[in-house]
């Protein structure tokens, strides 16, 4: 039992998207269940079904549904098998070892085990010369993409000034415009069919807002 990892899964946002799917309280709950059998680095978690379910009080079956959802939005990461024969799992962290990162899909395991996004560009100098975070330079990578798109759109500058304090992710076809609050339903009313037209052809596909 890790209270590290106790913590990292209580820390984690929810209700939240992670590869396009609706991270929920259920999710949380079960994947505190399984926090429970970890170690301090997040690995070595085989309980059986039969041990989820008593501890959170869900059916087998809801069990199973909901640990395989949590496999499908990369918190849960498969990693070989148990000594009674489970399935053996392993929760991804960030660099610095301390947060869940759900991986996205197609991100890469390198051989000792450790969770290296295929998207990630190392923090360091860019063309500008100036020294940003990667996820500052994958909201500006995605930013860039659309200004490609929607440079020519009466709406695209105020789109993109409301954008400023927004999370940009791209998971599978889908763009997820996060941490806007109450502003989330406003922007979906009044940008979301006009934008979703357009990225109909183009990677993205479709455009989520989220608080």
């Amino acid at each position: 039992m890790s209270d590290k990892m106790n913590g990292a899964v209580w820390d984690m946002e929810c209700p939240a998207i992670y590869n396009g799917m609706e991270f929920k309280p259920g999710h949380k709950f079960v994947l505190l269940a399984y926090a429970d059998h970890a170690d301090h680095w997040g690995k070595n978690i085989y309980p059986a079904i039969e041990t989820i379910a008593k501890k959170t009080g869900y059916d087998k079956r809801s069990v199973q549904r909901l640990t395989r959802e949590l496999e499908e939005m990369g918190a849960l990461v498969e990693d070989g098998q148990g000594p009674h024969g489970t399935n053996k799992w392993k929760m991804p962290l960030d660099r610095g070892g301390d947060k869940i990162t759900p991986l996205d899909r197609g991100d890469k395991i390198t051989p000792e085990g450790g969770d290296i996004p295929s998207g990630d560009i190392p923090s360091g100098d860019i063309p500008s010369g100036d020294k940003m975070t990667p996820e500052l330079i994958k909201k500006e990578s995605i930013l860039n993409s659309l200004t490609k798109i929607f440079q020519g759109m009466d709406w695209w500058k105020k789109f993109e000034s409301e954008l400023a304090t927004a999370s940009l992710i791209h998971e599978g076809n889908s763009l997820i415009v996060g941490q806007l609050g109450k502003k989330a339903a406003i922007m979906r009313d009044r940008y979301g069919k006009t934008i979703n037209r357009t990225l109909a052809v183009t990677e993205y596909k479709q455009i989520i807002f989220t608080e």
